[in-house]
Formats: C-alpha cells, structure tokens, sequence
C-alpha cells in the first residue's frame, strides 16, 4: 500500500477547553489524515460547535452521552481509512506522529502501533519506562499496568474485530489492546520515540486509587472467561497484577495515604491466593498517630544525622 489512508477518531465530552489544541495537532501532521471523527458523546458545552467550525476534514458525529467505550466504537464503525489512529479531546500529536508510525508499521505485518509518550498539563516529564522494554515486542503482560500503553498514540489496522468492551468504563483501554493481541498474535509494534502529549490534570481519573482497584477488577473478570488466553498467560498475569498492587499499596504506605493503602490492600486479600507470603497482607499496621509521631520524630532528627 503505497499511500495508506488514516481516520482520526477523537471521544469527546465536554472538551470544548482543550479540543482546539487537540484538533490543531492534528490538522498539523506532515501526513495529513484523511478525515477526523469527532463522536461528540452527549456533551453540554460547546464541544461540537468546535469541532464544526473547522470543516472538512473533521466531521462531527453526534449521541446521546454513552460513555468513552460506546463512542469509540462508532468512530471504528465509521471510519474509512487504511488505518484508525486514536485521539483523545485533551491530548496533543507531535507533527511526525503519523508518518513516523506509518513507515515504521507498513513495513511489517503488525495492526497496531503505539509510541512513547511525554505528560504536559499539572504533570510534566515521561513516563518511566524501563530502556530494555522500548526494544521488545509487546506481550499481553505489558498491557496490564505498563505505561507503554496510550491510546491517543495508537494506531489500528481498520477492518479488526476487536471492539473497546461497553459493560465496563474501567481498564476499557487496556481489555482493548490484550483482545488484539489475543485475536492477532505478535500483532502489536512499539515505536520507541516521544510523538505524543498525554495531558494530565490534577483530579485525572486515572491518578485515583479507586480507579486502579476498579480497573485491576474488569482486567481479571475478562481474562479469567477468554478462551483465547492460556493458563500460563492468565498465571502471569495475575502474578503481574498482584506485583504491581503490592508496590502501590507500600508506596500510598509510605505516602501515609490510608484510605487508598486499605483500598488496594482489601483487593489484593480478595485475588492473592498466597496472602501469608505477600507482604503487604501480612503486615501490622498500627494506628495512624503512631505513623505521624515517627514522621515527627524523623523530620527533627535528620539535621542532627547530617551535623554528626
């Protein structure tokens, strides 16, 4: 294919704040798109007048407020192009994003490609990826917590049976990409270079403990009742899920954050069969006031270390 097609499908609700800067991005890419699906998804601010006012190539789809899930699938439903790149309403493309992804991914067999990412907004920097993992082709493993996943720097072979599940509004994103890769093994290729701006705001969703609980939830009910998925596959990844649970929960440990601590220390007693061994099911944990006089204790003491 020697000039692929690319669709652009952007959810949105309520994004009239940052959907210009997003829609700009995209009308800036050195490949231009074919055309972009805005699925206006029951907004009550200007969101859709926004998008509108650009003209061709954005056109604006609109529906009764359905959720994230629902309004992606009609952007796959609708879309005409070679390929479907995702976008969400308050992230931003670098100018190359496309065209980078598309020479790398027209050269192999893959039907999804996803790069590196940088936060911009209340959160500044990259995400903290392990070097050894930029190299490697994604497992289903990867999917489950990794930061290698953002949707809005996917890029999907249209014509996949794949579809983002509608009975759950939590880990929706990641249930999505491990169904590809289940459906179409080694189909997935990552491209090690920072193309797209993932912004973050400070009452983001997905910075929220209970979004993780909630999120780890829908992952296991869907993987234990695929049939695509083997044992060992299912074994590793809740070894891997009960891994990264048990890191957060020491972290809001150490943070002091109690509520989100027995949030995550709760769940993990529900799904670790081996409790006596996980550290954070076993441990003491005494009251709050002890933790803020050692704290205390802590903060005054550390000058008289550093004199001596």
């Amino acid at each position: 294919m020697s000039n692929p097609t690319v669709s652009v499908v952007i959810p949105c609700y309520n994004g009239a704040k940052f959907l210009r800067e997003t829609l700009d991005s995209v009308l800036a890419q050195t490949y231009p798109v074919l055309e972009v699906l805005v699925i206006d998804d029951g907004s009550t601010d200007d969101s859709a007048a926004i998008a509108e006012s650009y003209g061709s190539p954005i056109r604006v789809i609109r529906q009764p407020n359905q959720g994230e899930s629902v309004a992606r699938n009609r952007g796959i439903d609708e879309a005409i192009g070679d390929w479907i790149a995702f976008l969400d309403a308050d992230d931003t493309w670098l100018p190359d994003k496309n065209r980078k992804q598309l020479e790398a991914i027209t050269r192999t067999d893959a039907r999804v490609s996803v790069t590196w990412f940088h936060y911009f907004g209340a959160q500044n920097g990259v995400p903290d990826i392990h070097p050894a993992q930029l190299q490697k082709q994604i497992r289903i493993s990867d999917l489950l917590f990794n930061y290698v996943l953002n949707m809005s720097s996917a890029l999907v072979k249209n014509g996949i049976e794949t579809r983002f599940p509608t009975w759950t509004k939590h880990g929706e994103d990641r249930i999505f990409m491990i169904d590809i890769l289940l459906r179409y093994p080694g189909a997935m290729e990552f491209l090690p270079e920072n193309l797209v701006g993932y912004r973050k705001h400070s009452t983001q969703q997905t910075s929220q403990t209970r979004f993780v609980v909630d999120g780890t939830n829908s992952m296991l009910k869907w993987l234990k009742q695929n049939p695509l998925l083997s044992q060992d596959d299912l074994s590793e990844c809740e070894k891997q899920i009960i891994t990264v649970l048990t890191e957060r929960a020491q972290a809001l440990k150490y943070k002091r954050n109690w509520e989100g601590y027995w949030q995550v220390r709760r769940h993990l007693e529900s799904i670790d069969n081996d409790k006596k061994s996980n550290p954070v099911c076993r441990e003491i944990i005494l009251p709050p006031w002890i933790y803020q006089l050692k704290d205390m204790f802590d903060r005054r003491s550390k000058p008289s270390q550093i004199a001596n």
